[in-house]
Parts: structure tokens; C-alpha cells; sequence
């Protein structure tokens, strides 16, 4: 059981790290917006 516990670790991961480019993606696009108006 440990083994499998090693393996999903590194998945969880990588799908909080792709969650937070995701979001950063939309800030900066927010952000490109507004200056955009400026």
C-alpha cells in the first residue's frame, strides 16, 4: 500500500501546479485587459 501512495503523491501534485497556472493564466488576462483600457 505504501508503493501506491508513492505513485499518487506526484499526481496530486502535478494537478495542483496545473490548477494554479490555470488561474494565473486568467489573472494575466484579466490584468492585459486593464491595461488594455489604460
Amino acid at each position: 500500500s505504501k508503493g501506491l501512495v508513492i505513485v499518487k503523491l506526484p499526481q496530486q501534485n502535478d494537478f495542483r501546479t496545473f490548477c494554479m497556472s490555470d488561474e494565473t493564466e486568467k489573472v494575466y488576462q484579466k490584468l492585459e485587459e486593464v491595461i488594455s483600457i489604460c
